[in-house]
Order: C-alpha cells, then structure tokens, then sequence
C-alpha cells in the first residue's frame, strides 16, 4: 500500500493578519488505523477574535478525530452522532471563550478501509464536512473536469442571496455542519483540495486538473504553486485587498515527484547534450580581445614614433657640425695661425728684399745647407 501524501501552505496577503488556520497531516485513531486531514479554517475578518474560533474548530475537529474509529466513522448512524457530539461541544467552547468571532470549516478526512484481516485496504473511505464558504474539490485522470468534495447542505445556505455568510462556527446555537461519506477503490487515484475563498475566488478546476496531471511539480510543491497562481490573478484583478490565502492537500496514490514524461524516459548512463555557446559571453571576450589589441597597437605604434624621433634629431646635429666646418667664406675670420719656423737665412732674404719685389722666387734665392760654407 502507498501511504496517502498530504502538504499545506497559506499565505496572509494583503491582511495584517493571518485568519486562517489549517492542517494536512496523519492521524492516529482510538483503534489504531491512521487518518489523513485536510482540514482549512477560515476567520471572519468584520469579527473581534476571529483566528480564534478558527483556531478553536481545528483543535476540535483535531480532537474528534482521534477519539474516534474505524467503524464509527464508516457506519451512517455512529457517524451522525459522532459529528453532533464534538460540533456541540465546540460550539459551548466558542461561546464561552470568545465573545464575538466567526469561523468557517472545510475539511476531508481519508482513510483505509480494511478487507478483513488482510493489511491492504479493500477501499478508502472520505469524510467531507464543511460549513460555510470554503471549498473541497477532487481532481482524478478517471474522473472528468474537477469534481466538488462539498457535501449537500442540509441545514441550509452557506452565503445570503445578496453576499455574506449566513452560517459559521460560533454564528448560530449549532454551527450546523454539513456531512458526507463515500467510497474508493483501493488503486483510485486522486488528489484531495480544501482552500479557503481567497484561493479559490481566482483559481478554476481547470487550473487545479492541469496542476495535478501535467507531472511537472512534486506533490509537495503544489500548494504553493496553486498559492502564485491565485495570486498573480488576484494581482491582476485590481482588488483592493486580497484575502488570506490558504490550501491543504491530500494525495492517494500519486507520485512524490515530477512525473518523468513518455518521450523522455529517465536514463541515468545518458550522454548530455552540448550546451550551447553563450551568445553574451561570446560578444563579451570579442569586445575584450579588440580593446586589448587596439591598446597594444597604440603602444607599439608611439614606440615606434619615439625611436623615429630621435633618431631624426642626431642626424640633424651630425649635419650641423659639418655645415660648421666646411663654411669659410669672405666674412668668416679665420682662426690665429702660429707661422711655421723658416730657416734664418731665409728670412734675413726676405727682409733685405725691395718692397714690392715678388716673393715667389725666394726660395730660388735662399742657398741650401749645402752650398753654405761650413760654420757660418
């Protein structure tokens, strides 16, 4: 047998306050079988202490579940009773505790229906109780659309013709609770919804069943998801506040997770696809690798400008200097020469002879050492 799965989330919204209150989990009976609740209590916000009344319902619908057993719950007349005793007792409670508080109710109650002695069940029996405006729905592939879990109200109407609640816990001298029993197979497949109105004033059936069969999210997971659905078209609405926000879940042969799809069976030893390249990052290193080589073209291009440069200036000092010495002309003055020593003689020659005379043949003139007689 694969135990019945259960999850809850709320939310407070546009309140200051949570008002809701709500339970899914497993409980154990007076004889020893287990039963699943999915229970939501919803406080009246125009009243004084109404998370208080919600409070108190769940403890004691809580409490009657304990106390309570298998053949109790599964014969009609046991059930009434049982019913009558713990709704009467709850209402003595309110009115002694709490001076002005209303609450609604809303709760389904799971559990195995054994075929003897066997540990299989033969089937699953379902409580539906409810007063007031919260809803129970049934989402099943064997069952078409999204089924109502609300049980018939005989003690009549939840809500006046004209809006508002016309009976709640704590409203009247009996909260007047609704009731209703039937009966699964022990392979059914399903999935048990209780909200308050602040889910379900903007989520449809068709939104729940799409939910439960695409197999996209775990089990877990789909009371927040159904939670951001009510939201975001709460959001888009325009309603000036919305309400608190609450959904309990029940799970009867479901999976815990995401269902794997049929086109896509779950393959451990599958080789993984090459991602594809990142079209971001890939413009990214482009922009980067141009910057890099425009910076490095500018360096070598002003390394190269430099070296130029001053190779240039050298040249022209080099030129300079040469224009320096070969530039004598007519207005240059020439540097002071020391003369050269000339033989005595010859210069006594050149001093004795008329002025004016060419000096040109002097030379001619000057006897050489030697024609001159020794020691003069």
């Amino acid at each position: 047998m694969i135990e019945p799965r259960f999850a809850f989330s709320t939310e407070t919204r546009d309140k200051k306050e949570n008002q809701d209150v709500g339970t899914a989990e497993r409980l154990l009976m007076a004889d020893g079988a287990f039963a699943y609740l999915a229970c939501v209590a919803d406080g009246v916000s125009q009243c004084e202490s109404p998370r208080e009344v919600a409070g108190l319902a769940l403890s004691a619908l809580r409490r009657a579940v304990e106390s309570a057993t298998l053949s109790q719950l599964t014969d009609s007349t046991a059930r009434e009773q049982w019913l009558a005793l713990w709704s009467q007792n709850l209402t003595s409670e309110v009115k002694r505790r709490v001076r002005d508080g209303f609450s609604t109710l809303c709760a389904l109650l799971l559990f195995a229906i054994p075929d003897g002695d066997e540990l299989e069940p033969r089937e699953w029996g379902l409580i539906s109780i409810n007063v007031g405006d919260s809803s129970a729905f049934l989402v099943s592939p064997s069952v078409e659309g999204c089924q109502s879990l609300r049980p018939e109200e005989r003690g009549g109407r939840n809500s006046a013709a004209g809006g508002g609640i016309i009976r709640a816990v704590g409203m009247q001298l009996s909260p007047l609770f609704d009731i209703s029993y039937r009966t699964f197979p022990s392979d059914f497949i399903g999935w048990f919804w209780v909200g308050s109105d602040g889910v379900f004033n903007f989520v449809m059936g068709s939104d729940l069943r799409q939910f439960c069969l695409n197999g996209e999210e775990p089990f877990r997971k789909l009371p927040n998801a159904v939670l951001d659905l009510s939201l975001s078209a709460g959001r888009a609405s325009r309603r000036a506040k919305l309400d608190n926000a609450t959904v309990a879940l029940l799970g009867l042969n479901v999976p815990e997770g995401p269902t794997p799809t049929k086109t896509m069976p779950p393959q451990p030893n599958r080789e993984t696809k090459p991602r594809k390249p990142n079209r971001l990052l890939i413009f990214i290193l482009t922009i980067l690798a141009v910057l890099i080589l425009t910076i490095v073209g500018l360096v070598i291009y002003y390394f190269v400008s430099g070296s130029n440069a001053s190779t240039k200036i050298d040249d022209n000092t080099v030129d300079t200097i040469s224009m320096e010495d070969k530039t004598e002309g007519p207005n240059v003055i020439p540097s002071e020469k020391k003369p050269t020593a000339l033989p005595f003689n010859q210069s006594q020659s050149s001093t004795n002879s008329p002025s004016g005379a060419d000096n040109s043949n002097s030379s001619l003139q000057t006897p050489t050492a030697a024609t001159l007689p020794i020691g003069q």
